[in-house]
């Protein structure tokens, strides 16, 4: 989000979001951009001026089952497990472990994807601290793994490493749950902005996510390219439409996403299975608009999503 003050960005999430999420404050701190918010207590982690890596010299392995992760890097963190212990439902989102080693420089100029040890030991920190981070909050939750950097090439890989990662945390067991019933108090999410081939699609609706979050701008027309492969998944899954755009500040028709439906030819029976499993958001780079348009984005989304439920909610009757 474009804030750079973490109660202002509470405040906003509070008052304009249906369902709460811990927000991302980049313009507030270099460390707070999505590669690096769970970076803090990682060892070798290091800062030299604008430039963050990892030291290859000071990198040594920690045990980490155990360990007591450090969140400063979460500049909103605090106040937002505050003002969310009566909210019903929170999202959370953590960067996959596969795009921050594709990004992510080592001392000695390489990436941490091209140091296989580094890699792994990535992949279980993530895990680790993202474990940490559920057990901060008592109700249900969604947990979105943000990773803008999944593609045809290397799905195979990424999407089994990630999977992995939702059925060890999907375990009560393993998050350490003694209050709640396992599987209705947690639900995970893949996200990502990329352009997602009709191939890409379908691998993702097989996999074990409950709800694919995506830019409608990027995906919305290759989604419904292949529709039976979409019906499938939704008889389990959930979509999370990003339908308001980031990237210009026109004003978007309450009714934009109802037309973009009939528009595809969809029949009416067709139209309201996607009704019924809908979430939305704002699409992908809020933080790089002005505050003034976040909160333009979020009045267009909210009417949006209003107009939606009703079409829904009357069969389409009278709207």
């Amino acid at each position: 989000m474009p804030f750079t003050n973490a109660n202002q960005a509470i405040e906003h999430v509070f008052a304009h979001y249906e369902i709460p999420f811990l927000p991302q404050l980049p313009k507030q701190h270099l460390h707070e951009q999505m590669l690096y918010q769970f970076l803090e207590d990682f060892p070798g982690f290091t800062k030299a001026g604008n430039r963050l890596f990892i030291d290859l010299d000071t990198f040594k392995p920690q045990k980490l089952e155990h360990k007591s992760f450090l969140f400063s890097f979460l500049g909103a963190l605090d106040q937002f497990i505050q003002k969310s212990k009566n909210a019903p439902l929170v999202k959370l989102q953590v960067t996959s472990p596969y795009t921050i080693a594709s990004h992510l420089f080592c001392s000695d100029q390489k990436l941490v994807l091209d140091h296989p040890p580094i890699y792994e030991y990535l992949k279980e920190f993530i895990f680790y601290k993202t474990k940490a981070l559920l057990q901060k909050f008592s109700q249900p939750k969604l947990l979105f793994f943000d990773e803008p950097m999944l593609s045809k090439s290397n799905v195979d890989e990424v999407l089994p490493m990630l999977e992995g990662m939702v059925r060890s945390l999907g375990d009560p067991r393993v998050r350490g749950d003694d209050n709640v019933c396992g599987d209705d108090n947690l639900r995970f999410g893949l996200h990502s902005c990329n352009l997602w081939s009709p191939v890409l699609f379908q691998k993702i609706f097989q996999s074990s996510f409950d709800i694919i979050s995506f830019d409608m701008k990027e995906g919305g027309d290759t989604l419904l390219e292949e529709p039976e492969a979409l019906f499938s998944f939704l008889k389990k899954g959930w979509l999370m439409w990003g339908v308001v755009p980031t990237s210009f500040s026109a004003d978007l028709e309450p009714d934009f996403f109802i037309r973009f439906l009939k528009n595809k030819c969809l029949k009416k029976d067709q139209i309201l299975t996607i009704l019924s499993r809908l979430l939305m958001s704002p699409a992908c780079g809020t933080s790089q608009v002005s505050v003034g348009q976040e909160q333009k984005c979020a009045k267009n989304l909210k009417q949006m999503a209003l107009y939606s439920r009703k079409f829904y909610e009357t069969k389409g009757a009278g709207v």
